[in-house]
């Protein structure tokens, strides 16, 4: 299904770190994680921490800006094995990105992720992903910024189901934000799953499980405190929303989509989404045709009525991950494409009316094919996308900045 393509997908981006050895033993880690009964696990009782400006390689997730001089960007670095990887922070300050320090994982850890981050002041940040000990299973990962440090905050896992993940994270103040990702099911489905952080904890919210019984919510965007909509994989035919009222959560419609090409449809989803207004969002995802073929999907949510499939220029064989708009009538989608002619970094820009397609420049190396991962957009005139790209265990990390005219890399420790 594309549901699972694109979260391999997603994972495999996310999965890049530096190992580094810290004072806590495996059999700590795993007793403190059963110590917290249902699963709120503190990353903060995992050891030292990973130094500022010692992260050799790694790739970025996600990326937002508070104003045009303060950016934050996390993802997951590794050094010399690609096996053990952890999170990895950094910051722009209008001149220079540099690396921050951030918690460690614990000893015996094969992944700790960093996989969304939201930015409601200059001086808060929130980042979300997923931490695996050991072989056993996932767990949900949150940080905080204050300023001047990241902390690990607890955060509960569900009860009982496995494999937790937190894909996106969306803050409409510093005491308000939620976060967004999927579980495995007591059934054995990929269900979604949001949490809500209140300015003292994170809790679990309900979360309906789309027509079918699977669903995986890889993106969420809150407009005002009784206004978030998050959008991810559901069936194979339509993509997954769902639209947070200030009581509740409830599944959208979204259209069924078609098969305008000689294949059978595989599947199609959303990776991310953006509103600008409580009456107002736009989703982007991906439409696989089958036989290897995806195209870009672009879909609004129209005045608080319904979603509707926008044209979409963009070629074919691509990967479309992030977006952020300012308006109705500005927004920038980011992503790759990779086919047979080229490997390139991919942005589109919407005016109001229609979608086209941006040049954007491509970092040289020795590595894989460069990819943009996430955007964030403090005006019209100025967005910050981050990615990078990766092959053999080694990675650089990517950040390119759109000034109203052309899109510029940045250099990136």
């Amino acid at each position: 299904m594309l549901g699972h393509l694109q979260r391999a997908r997603r994972l495999d981006r996310a999965h890049r770190g530096v190992q580094r050895r810290i004072a806590l033993s495996v059999s700590f880690a795993r007793a403190a994680i059963a110590a917290a009964g249902c699963g709120v696990f503190a990353l903060g009782l995992a050891g030292s921490a990973q130094a500022a400006d010692t992260v050799p390689n790694g790739y970025l997730n996600a990326v937002s800006c508070s104003s045009p001089t303060a950016c934050t960007a996390v993802g997951t670095g590794y050094g010399t094995t690609y096996a053990t990887r952890q999170p990895l922070a950094e910051r722009w300050n209008g001149v220079r990105w540099t690396v921050q320090t951030i918690p460690s994982h614990p000893t015996g850890s094969t992944t700790a992720v960093l996989s969304g981050v939201a930015c409601p002041s200059a001086s808060v940040c929130f980042a979300v992903g997923s931490l695996t000990v050991g072989t056993g299973p996932t767990y949900v990962l949150a940080e905080r910024w204050n300023g001047k440090s990241w902390t690990a905050q607890p955060i509960p896992n569900p009860a009982g189901p496995t494999n937790p993940v937190l894909s996106a994270v969306s803050c409409t103040s510093v005491t308000r934000c939620t976060a967004v990702g999927s579980y495995t099911s007591s059934a054995g489905q990929t269900v979604p799953l949001a949490e809500r952080w209140n300015g003292t904890k994170w809790e679990i919210q309900s979360m309906p499980v789309p027509s079918g019984g699977y669903g995986s919510a890889l993106g969420v965007s809150c407009s005002s405190v009784s206004a978030c909509t998050a959008v991810g994989n559901g069936i194979a035919t339509a993509p997954l929303a769902e639209r947070w009222n200030g009581l509740k959560w409830v599944v959208q419609p979204t259209p069924v989509l078609g098969n305008p090409g000689p294949y059978n449809m595989a599947g199609g989803g959303f990776a991310g989404v953006s509103c600008p207004s409580a009456r107002a969002c736009f989703a982007l995802g991906t439409v696989d045709y089958g036989g290897g073929v995806s195209v870009p999907l672009t879909e609004r949510w129209n005045d608080g009525t319904s979603w509707t499939v926008q044209p979409n220029p963009g070629p074919g064989w691509n990967t479309m991950t992030s977006v952020s708009c300012t308006s109705t009538i500005a927004c920038i989608i980011v992503g790759n494409i990779s086919n047979s002619a080229q490997s390139a970094t991919l942005a589109e820009r919407w005016n109001g009316t229609s979608w086209t397609i941006q040049t954007t420049p491509n970092p040289s190396g020795p590595y894989g094919p460069p990819q943009l991962s996430g955007v964030s957009c403090t005006s019209s005139n100025v967005c910050t996308a981050v990615g990078g790209s990766s092959a053999f265990g080694n990675g650089l990390t990517l950040a390119e900045r759109w000034n109203g005219t052309t899109w510029v890399i940045q250099p990136t420790p």
